[in-house]
């Protein structure tokens, strides 16, 4: 049993940190705890992002992630002022719709009572739905109290309309039994309506041993000099402070010298001005009630403990915790002997008349002056903590739901109820003569949901042959269609995998219907739409809408139609259909892992009829002898239909049989390989006599052929979701066939079918042939379960009827026909005339998000940068190579889709980069629109790209928040820290923009991957030391970076300059260092000890590859003036990976002389060419190279030594080896990346 918890309560500021809020949330806790084998759900308004970020960390180990579940409604929804109507009666719809698109079997909502000024909404049954709502009973306190509650009429109108709401409830859960007794009194309840389930308080509330020291510094933080009594709930006219004040007053002189009335809890301004003013007015000092202001819990707990007296005077409550919570904390407590307040003191003794201040203070009195009245109080406390807990409440809650859900499910209900007229019904099809079985199939149906509808046909085909159809079923063009498809109440298309079907897909997504899904794979007509009617990289696109990039790159590096053959294709008609009708569960599966709800999909079997064949009449027209022991095979000759497999078997059968036998393949031949080998065997094999392939047969001939059959043989390969008819026409002929259990056919009713393994080998087919062949009586039984099947499962009045129950409920309770009422209804509203546009688009947006999607969970990865401009850095060479390796290896269940931060009129967000990703994989397609994203539930972010202006633009937009609210993971990859620990070497201003990315992902991120250990210590440190905000539960984890150059097919766009570079180094030893031109680099350094060496008669050679970076204008003024330039000293500052690799070849060495690093790409690079290094000492390197390196002092000043040193070891080979570097590719880096953000446990700090 799935239950979901409207959990709203939890997050508005009138309700969230108050009585309400906090009893939502525990009791929604303590339920989780004890589900059992039920679910918990918890459905949060999007509007309180922030606050539903909370709540889904505070319920992170008790309900799973993908079980917290955010909905969108318009902002300005509250019910004041009077111009919000529209979008609050509109955020209604959209809330009713989002619960019921989670299929729970109950709902439960915290608070009806919400949205007087915020843009909470909360309504019970505005839509028809199909499951019983629930709803927390506090108290109608408004309702019995009218005059200083409802006195004003836009209060009055909000609580009466959420008033009626309540009473639409199927369920109340009453937080206490005098709760209960209002709703049967004054709400005309039936008793098995209102369950009272009570209340509790929370595990912080208990008794403290505290110090006199502790005791006397809580005291003295409130100014409280004396002994005291206390109160606490709030300052309301139902809660009588002013009653209290007044009982004080009558306390004697003595009591009131030695105790002070201590009024703890918040209080305007306003309200302390009137208290003190009325204390003034009773003639008690200024310091004989103390007004605390707020106290946090701790405290509160604290002053339960110490406080001599806990007093509550309230004139009504619905529970009454403040009292629970003082007795529970030892607490002698007295109260008043109204509503809910006797049932949690429970002791007669204890209780006074609130509306007498005479009443209280004698009460008062009583206890102070009596010590055996203070133990007894004591006492009671003890008894009554232990009778509330939230355990008891949580048992008591499920036991009433499920009563509730099981009494309901007991009671008789119809899906579908007939209407008072037939619905008209506009059905999409081809129709005969058109040479497709869809055709044929859509005939037949046509008369069973004639029973139910009022039909049109939706054809522009010039002709129809079948004259039932004809006569009685309008034809429309689809242009007409078009221009009236509001006037149908209904709509189904039949779909498959032709050129018939093409004009369908505009039609769908123009008005969306019900789908009759023939062929899963629609990959076939995606093609044929882009190649033959020149829609411009359709299947491309299309392609990666149903699949991601990972099909985009078989396409484009696989065979020809291979991924026509791998890949479905159907996102675009899942998408837009009310629902989708399928013949098997097979395909029913498929769809689902698609990301299709279950609800939205329908089985229906095809329809057949039992045949009544006269066999004589058949095989004489046929040809064939009355003893040919005839077998069939209907359907083309090929791969897919196993021909080959089925001949040899036969081969190996008819060796050994001595009867009269004939195999038929009734279909088309084959050609080309298949067509060589089948003849082949044919020959080999001396059948030429046994074995015949018709050809294409009519309708007529293969009827004969069914009619005279002894056998079929049925065998499949490479399915694609079809259902075959010619199986079901065999049984329907009741003859004996032969399937493999491949796709579909696995689902056969074994009584019906003799049923081989999936692959069956021609050794199991020839002895499942010899065996029906000898066995005439397991013949006649399999005749017999064959009809039995067709006239049980498939009979045409069976299938009509579960066509009406579908589409009915597709159109009554689907998902997209509860988006189309939305918007029906929130036009027809009465208030629908102060909506504007602006008002509308907003809530077509809504509608959008609150959808369930129906796709596979996306890994969106964050390229901003590279998607503006490839720089060439460090840091974009890591991110193209770990994004091709997302886009080539996605992980399971993942999507992966590049994105980027945009920053336009349309509002701050990200965009799909799919102009950008085409061309990154070598398809440009610069007409592909880059569409706004919308992350789900479940969705993964991570920011692979340095993005540190965008990425705190995007969190100041809340976009962030959002996202994390909805169940969204946040990723980020931190290459270092360098702009904050180093920033001398950054222009200035680089260090605040880094600080302002820091802090923005500390504050949002589930994890942080950084790409070394000694990163990520950094970054552990510096959030400490900085004092750094960070986000409760933040991940630290690190990975490595791979290696692998890139190698185009094509030529290096560089390659002259590598030309000459290798023409001026011929016959030269060089060592190269590489990377950016930065202050960081010690390119500098480097150059000055090579001058020194090359002055002192050395000849090895520096050539530095990076591009310019920033703060080297001296640097490269040096560079390009040097005497030694082009001779000694050599820089390419513009080339790419297959040049690079060119330079790596034929180096001595490699010089990392970085000052500070992220990682150190380079080092591995060398170690995987079995290069030396000679590497600055700084943590990062060592941590990369280990012992496989040759380091110099990070300072530098005996460098022109260790360098000297260095290069007379590589001209003797003496050098230390960088062979035992672990070196990754670029997979296993990527791989690494996924690992810590899937499994953020993993070297997590």
């Amino acid at each position: 049993m799935r239950i979901l918890i409207d959990l709203q309560a939890a997050q508005t500021e009138a309700s969230g940190r108050r009585g309400v809020g906090r009893y939502s949330t525990a009791l929604a806790k303590f339920m989780a705890q004890s589900v059992g084998d039920d679910e918990i759900w918890l459905a949060l308004n999007g509007r309180y992002a922030e606050a539903a970020d909370q709540i889904r960390a505070s319920f992170e180990n008790l309900i799973p992630q993908e079980r917290i579940r955010l909905f969108d409604v318009p902002a300005r929804a509250s019910h004041v002022p009077d111009g919000n109507a529209w979008r609050r009666r509109t955020g209604e719809l959209l809330r009713e719709a989002f619960l019921a698109d989670l299929r729970p079997d109950f709902v439960h909502v915290s608070s009806v009572f919400e949205g007087l000024g915020e843009d909470a909404v909360t309504s019970i049954n505005r839509l028809s739905q199909p499951f019983p709502t629930g709803v927390t009973l506090y108290d109608l306190i408004p309702l019995l109290n009218p005059d200083p509650y409802l006195e004003r009429k836009f209060v009055r109108d909000w609580y009466f309309e959420k008033l009626a709401s309540l009473k639409r409830a199927d369920l109340l859960l009453a937080i206490s039994e005098s709760s209960r007794r209002e709703a049967l009194d004054h709400l005309a309840l039936p008793p098995d309506r209102v369950v009272n389930i009570s209340a509790a308080v929370d595990e912080i509330f208990q008794i403290r041993n505290l110090s006199y020291d502790q005791r006397g510094r809580l005291k003295k933080t409130y100014n409280i000099r004396k002994k005291f009594v206390m109160y606490t709930g709030g300052i309301d006219y139902r809660k009588n402070t002013e009653g209290l004040i007044k009982a004080w007053a009558l306390l004697p002189l003595q009591i009131r010298s030695n105790y002070q009335l201590a009024i703890v809890c918040s209080i305007q301004p306003q309200d302390r001005d009137r208290l003190n003013a009325l204390v003034s007015e009773v003639g008690l000092p200024r310091d004989a009630v103390i007004f605390t202001g707020y106290v946090p819990e701790d405290d509160l707990v604290g002053l339960y403990n110490i406080c001599d007296l806990f007093v509550f005077p309230s004139l009504h409550e619905g529970f009454g915790l403040p009292a629970l919570e003082a007795m529970t904390c030892g607490a002698p407590t007295i109260g008043a002997d109204n509503s809910s307040l006797v049932e949690v003191i429970g002791l007669p003794e204890a209780m006074f008349d609130a509306r007498s201040p005479t009443s209280i203070a004698r009460t008062i009195e009583a206890v102070l002056e009596d010590v055996g009245f203070q133990d007894a109080l004591r006492a009671n406390a003890a008894r009554q903590a232990q009778a509330f807990s939230w355990k008891n409440s949580a048992e008591r809650a499920w036991a009433a739901i499920r009563h509730h859900v099981e009494t309901q499910a007991a009671r008789p209900t119809m899906v579908c109820l007939p209407h008072s007229r037939k619905p008209t019904l506009a059905f999409v099809s081809p129709l005969p003569p058109l040479q497709t079985g869809i055709a044929d199939y859509s005939a037949e149906l046509l008369p069973e949901l004639g029973r139910f509808y009022d039909i049109e046909i939706v054809t522009d085909q010039e002709e129809m042959s079948d004259d039932f159809v004809v006569a009685n079923y309008p034809r429309v063009s689809t242009k007409d269609f078009r221009r009236n498809s509001r006037h149908y109440d209904r709509i189904v298309y039949q779909f498959g995998n032709s050129d018939f079907h093409t004009h369908m897909f505009e039609l769908l997504r123009q008005r969306p219907g019900i789908v009759v899904l023939h062929d899963l794979y629609l990959s076939g007509i995606q093609a044929w739409r882009e190649h033959h009617h020149k829609e411009h990289r359709h299947f491309s696109r299309a392609l990666v809408r149903s699949h991601g990039y990972r099909a985009l790159i078989d396409h484009l590096e696989g065979e020809p139609d291979a991924a026509i053959w791998k890949y479905p294709v159907n996102h675009d008609v899942l998408e837009d259909a009310v629902g989708v009708i399928v013949h098997s569960a097979f395909n029913d599966q498929r769809l689902r892992a698609a990301g299709l709800e279950p609800e939205a999909i329908a089985r229906i079997p095809h329809l057949r009829t039992v045949a009544h064949p006269n066999r004589a009449s058949a095989r004489k027209r046929l040809g064939i002898t009355h003893d040919t022991f005839l077998l069939c095979t209907f359907g083309n000759v090929g791969k897919n239909k196993n021909s080959l497999k089925l001949l040899d078997a036969f081969a190996d059968f008819a060796q050994a049989c001595s009867i009269k036998t004939k195999l038929v393949f009734v279909g088309q031949g084959s050609s080309g390989d298949y067509k060589v080998a089948f003849d082949q065997r044919i020959t080999q094999n001396e059948l030429a006599g046994q074995v015949e392939v018709t050809g294409y047969v009519d309708k007529g001939t293969y009827g004969a052929y069914l009619a005279a059959a002894d056998i079929a043989i049925q065998l499949r390969a490479f399915t694609r979701g079809e259902t075959s008819g010619a199986v079901l026409d065999c049984l329907a002929h009741a003859i004996p066939t032969i399937v493999n259990a491949h796709g579909p056919m696995a689902e056969l009713d074994e009584g019906a079918v003799v049923k081989l393994s999936e692959d069956p080998s021609r050794a199991e087919i020839a002895e499942a042939i010899g065996s029906l062949v000898e066995r005439k009586a397991e013949r006649q039984r399999l005749s017999e379960g064959a009809t039995d099947l067709i006239r049980d499962v498939h009979a045409p009045y069976r299938i009509g009827e579960l066509y009406w129950r579908a589409i009915e409920t597709f159109s009554s309770i689907g998902t997209v026909a509860r988006r189309e009422l939305i918007m029906s209804m929130s036009v027809q509203d009465r208030s629908f005339a102060s909506a504007d546009e602006a008002d509308v688009a907003v809530v077509s947006r809504c509608i959008d998000v609150n959808a369930p999607p129906r796709r596979s969970r996306v890994m969106y990865v964050d390229v901003s940068e590279l998607v503006v401009r490839d720089w060439k850095s460090g840091i974009q060479r890591v991110v193209k190579c770990v994004l091709s390796e997302m886009l080539r290896h996605p992980p399971a269940g993942l999507r992966v889709e590049p994105v980027y931060a945009s920053l336009d009129e349309g509002g701050a967000g990200y965009r799909s980069a799919r102009r950008f990703t085409s061309r990154f994989l070598g398809q440009a397609d610069d007409a592909w629109e880059d569409e706004p994203i919308e992350p789900a539930n479940g969705d993964i972010f991570v920011g692979l790209d340095l993005a540190p202006i965008l990425v705190p633009k995007i969190f100041d937009a809340g976009v962030y928040t959002m996202w994390r609210a909805r169940g969204v993971r946040l990723h980020f990859v931190v290459y270092d820290l360098l702009p904050l620990l180093r920033p001398e070497f950054f222009a200035l201003g680089a260090a605040d923009d880094f600080s302002r990315w820091l802090g923005t992902i500390a504050q949002v991120a589930d994890s942080v991957a950084c790409i070394s250990s000694a990163v990520a210590d950094e970054l552990k440190a510096y959030l400490t030391t900085a004092a750094m905000s960070r986000r409760e539960g933040l991940k630290i984890n690190w990975f490595h970076l791979g290696s692998e150059l890139a190698r185009p097919a094509g030529p290096s766009f560089d390659a002259p300059v590598a030309a000459i570079a290798q023409l001026e180094l011929v016959d030269k030893p060089y060592v190269l260092m590489v990377g950016t031109l930065e202050p960081r680099k010690g390119h500098l350094q480097i150059i000055e000890a090579c001058e020194s060496l090359w002055k002192q008669g050395g000849d090895t050679c520096l050539v530095i590859v990076g591009r310019k970076g920033w703060l080297v204008d001296a640097l490269v003024a040096k560079i390009e003036t040097h005497p030694f330039l082009n001779t000694r000293l050599f820089w390419f500052s513009n080339i790419d990976d297959v040049a690079l690799e060119r330079f790596y070849s034929q180096a001595l060495g490699l010089i990392a002389a970085s000052y500070a690093e992220g990682y150190g790409l380079p080092l591995i690079e060398a170690a995987k060419r079995g290069i030396a290094i000679f590497a600055r000492d700084i943590p990062v390197f060592r941590e990369v190279a280990g012992s496989r390196a040759t380091y110099f002092d990070r300072t530098g000043n005996a460098l022109v030594h260790e360098l000297s040193a260095w290069i007379d070891r590589l001209r003797n080979k003496t050098a230390i080896p960088s062979t035992g570097i672990p070196v990754l590719t670029w997979a296993q880096s990527a791989a690494q990346l996924l690992t810590v953000i899937r499994e953020p446990e993993s070297r997590a700090s």
